[in-house]
């Protein structure tokens, strides 16, 4: 077990099948860097990564629906809120609404502004 500590702070550095494995411990001592280490161990025996299970990214259509639903609908004055709907509804959700957030760039996003700008 390699735990070692790095600029204040314990760390636990190893190696499985040639593959570096360095991760800052979540408890900053020896004694929670090691046990750190043996459950980074066991995650690798067990899923044979320490990557996170990738999560499917919402469309622009389904965030934007939630969004409006939590955060407008609770936080906005009424005005507000419909002006926010209305430009969600006639510009935002045509353009982007079957993308995945994760996939709009900001290229996508200055395009987009460009051509309403031109538009005009």
């Amino acid at each position: 077990m390699a735990a070692r500590k790095i600029r204040g702070w314990w760390w636990v550095d190893f190696r499985v099948e040639g593959e570096r494995y360095r991760r800052k411990s979540p408890e900053n001592s020896q004694a929670g860097a090691r046990a750190y280490e043996t459950l980074l161990r066991g995650r690798l025996a067990q899923e044979g990564s320490l990557q996170p299970p990738s999560r499917i990214s919402p469309t622009f259509r389904d965030f934007a629906a939630e969004w409006q639903a939590t955060h407008v609908r609770t936080n906005l004055k009424p005005t507000t809120q419909k002006s926010y709907e209305r430009i969600l509804r006639q510009h935002l959700v045509p353009m982007f609404g079957s993308s995945r957030l994760d996939a709009i760039t900001s290229r996508d996003v200055e395009a987009f502004k460009a051509a309403k700008v031109q538009s005009q």
